[in-house]
């Protein structure tokens, strides 16, 4: 499974456009577009039921998040690839990396593993030490012994 940051694409790419495109290298197991940030409350139309409210009316909550929904593509996103072997992922990496589509031209290259997958990985590892004896944490920590 690799994680790929794909950027230069247009406001109005879908999930299923951006899918398809990668598709024919492996299986496109999620894509994750990310979307404009959409802010009402910088909206006029919104400032008086602020002012009056520390809270946010639920009214305009489900417009916030309307919009959200409606919100272009911010020009980047990520896409988690299974490619076939690595042979499909190099031919995917240099065929779309600098080439025109819908008018932009990508940027294509493996991302860093997502913040939460990072994160579980972090505290497996803590755990895996925390379960260690004393003795296994002795061994782990001392150097290797030098050869005559």
């Amino acid at each position: 499974m690799v994680r790929l940051y794909v950027s230069g694409l247009d406001a109005e790419v879908t999930q299923e456009l951006l899918s398809g495109r990668f598709a024919s290298f492996g299986t496109v197991t999620s894509c994750e577009i990310i979307r404009r940030k959409h802010n009402d409350v910088s909206e006029p139309r919104l400032a008086p039921q602020l002012s009056s409210a520390r809270r946010l009316p639920a009214a305009v909550t489900a417009a916030a998040e309307a919009a959200a929904k409606e919100a272009g593509c911010r020009g980047f996103a990520y896409v988690e690839l299974d490619p076939r072997d690595d042979a499909a992922l190099h031919r995917c990496l240099s065929t779309y990396n600098g080439c025109k589509w819908r008018g932009g031209v990508l940027r294509v290259e493996r991302a860093e593993p997502a913040y939460l997958a990072r994160l579980e990985e972090q505290w497996a590892e803590e755990a895996e030490e925390a379960a260690m004896t004393p003795e296994d944490r002795t061994a782990a920590a001392a150097p290797p012994l030098a050869s005559d």
